[in-house]
């Protein structure tokens, strides 16, 4: 058999449409790896020159409040430098933010040129956690593991679209679900802007929060009365002692101080209540409140996108 007959049954059209349909993806890909990398490395200076800048300011702080002691000109330049050195830790925040985000759309790009180029095994959640060894089809079909369906397709940042991909590709589904999951992905494929959003929104790249536990803590009662207003008068008092102190004298705002430590010591029980397993149930909440609101924003055509759509905006509001 020749080398011409040995070929698969492909027509030519056919065969050139699907190497440019994989080329389009990967050329765009390219493009925007190059882009968050260059901003990434722009944002990198900037992060350095602005902490020097920090540095500077702190030390040129330390030197005004030995020297404002024997002049007021001195003591408001003391007051500028502090102003500055605030605004300066704000703008930083901002760059190392935008810097992070960067590297994680950058770190987007490059696994899904991964998984265009067939290098993603061995890279990704496996999605072991939810394995069952006396599953039907998925361990003969490597649903879930090392090199399997789960790592290939899961770009999940939260708990629960982890389970949520594994239960879809764990249980079979109705052909009308099957059907309106296709067009939410065919609307989704050109909506790029909206992928890389939802994958660097927030904080966190990965996302712990426990809705569960959420749930349950939630529902319990604190104990705690509201009395935000004593809490603001407190604030505005200590902050009025504070300046009094700078001033005048100190006893004011040492006697506040033991006010407040005699309150914190007398709620010491209830307040252990409200924050016992608060940093694990509320953890990245921040981040997924950004996913929220940006799906919230997006403007979808198919029926199972809208229907997501309104209930994320139903339970975030």
């Amino acid at each position: 058999m020749s080398q011409e007959t040995a070929q698969p049954d492909f027509p030519p059209t056919q065969t050139r449409s699907a190497t440019l349909a994989s080329a389009a993806p990967k050329l765009e890909y390219d493009l925007r790896l190059q882009q968050r990398e260059s901003a990434a490395s722009q944002l990198q200076r900037r992060h350095l020159w602005l902490g020097n800048v920090r540095i500077a300011v702190f030390l040129a702080i330390l030197a005004l409040c030995w020297a404002s002691r024997s002049s007021l000109v001195w003591f408001y330049l003391l007051i500028a430098a502090i102003i500055v050195f605030i605004a300066l830790v704000v703008v930083h925040r901002r760059v190392v933010r935008a810097m992070n985000t960067s590297r994680r759309a950058a770190a987007v790009y490059s696994r899904g040129l991964a998984r265009i180029e067939d290098r993603w095994t061995g890279s990704g959640d496996t999605g072991d956690e939810f394995k069952d060894p006396l599953h039907l089809y998925a361990q003969d079909l490597d649903i879930l593991g090392e090199g399997s369906l789960f790592q290939l397709l899961s770009t999940a940042r939260t708990r629960m679209g982890k389970q949520c991909l594994a239960q879809w590709l764990l249980t079979p589904a109705a052909p009308q679900e099957i059907q309106e999951r296709q067009s939410a992905i065919a609307e989704l494929k050109h909506k790029l802007d909206l992928r890389e959003d939802l994958a660097v929104a927030g904080e966190s790249e990965r996302i712990e929060a426990h809705p569960e536990s959420l749930a349950r803590w939630a529902q319990e009662r604190s104990g705690l009365k509201e009395g935000w207003w004593w809490a603001l008068l407190l604030a505005a008092l200590n902050v009025a002692a504070l300046v009094y102190g700078f001033t005048v004298l100190w006893t004011p705002f040492i006697l506040l101080l033991l006010i407040n430590g005699a309150i914190l010591f007398r709620s010491r029980h209830r307040l252990e209540k409200v924050f016992a397993g608060l940093s694990e149930t509320h953890k990245d909440l921040d981040s997924l409140a950004d996913i929220l609101r940006r799906i919230e924003a997006e403007k979808f055509q198919s029926p199972r996108l809208q229907q997501l759509q309104a209930a994320a905006a139903s339970r975030s509001g």
